[in-house]
């Protein structure tokens, strides 16, 4: 009966050992491919604030850009302007010229959420108004989605609970499953273990 329980005991450590390897695995695997996406993406993300403070307004109204503007663009292959309170383009640097240079209320609700025509779009409040950078066409996906917050923590918790349900499962079905093979196979271990210590064994007699 030792050698049984040992062979059981080593068989579902192993077996557990595997599940988790797999599930390690799966982990790393996502984590890898975020990784590599990330890398690859050529930095997307746009230093919007860092644009608008090379940005300044002197006290007659002139608007002045330091070089860095054009590099930090240029890298990002994206344009910009600045617009007033009137919707009115004051400064644009290598602004697509099928662009309108005059833009009202709703334009702007628009593309802030959305596109401006085909350009993903940042926006930024700043001092002498609205800073409006484009990026090549895409090159961003922008989602507006909205979910009650009531929903999300019902979801994530519905979500959680799944996943340990499952997990819940699997091993019970795995146990299940050993006590069956163990009761199908103890005897023949048994026999064996028998065997080697040299005693008899008595096997059933097949009937005709």
């Amino acid at each position: 009966m030792e050698l049984a329980y040992r062979f059981f005991r080593k068989y579902f450590i192993s077996t557990i050992f595997l599940l988790l390897f797999f599930l390690l695995f799966n982990m790393l695997l996502i984590i890898g491919v975020l990784l590599f996406a990330n890398i690859n993406s050529n930095h997307l993300e746009m230093p919007v604030k860092t644009i608008s403070n090379l940005i300044s307004v002197n006290d007659k109204g002139d608007i002045y850009s330091e070089d860095a503007v054009g590099k930090l663009l240029d890298q990002k292959q994206a344009w910009a302007m600045l617009l007033n309170d009137y919707g009115t383009v004051i400064w644009q640097y290598n602004m697509p010229s099928h662009l309108p240079k005059q833009y009202s209320s709703t334009d702007i609700a628009k593309f802030s959420r959305w596109y401006l025509n085909e350009y993903p779009t940042y926006v930024y409040e700043h001092s002498a108004g609205l800073l409006v950078i484009g990026c090549a066409p895409e090159s961003i996906v922008k989602w507006n989605y909205s979910m009650n917050t009531k929903y999300t923590s019902l979801m994530l918790a519905g979500c959680v609970i799944i996943v340990i349900a499952n997990v819940f499962l699997m091993l019970l079905l795995f146990w299940r499953n050993t006590q069956r093979v163990e009761k199908a196979i103890t005897p023949i271990l048994q026999g064996i273990e028998k065997i080697s210590n040299g005693q008899e064994v008595s096997l059933p007699e097949k009937e005709n």
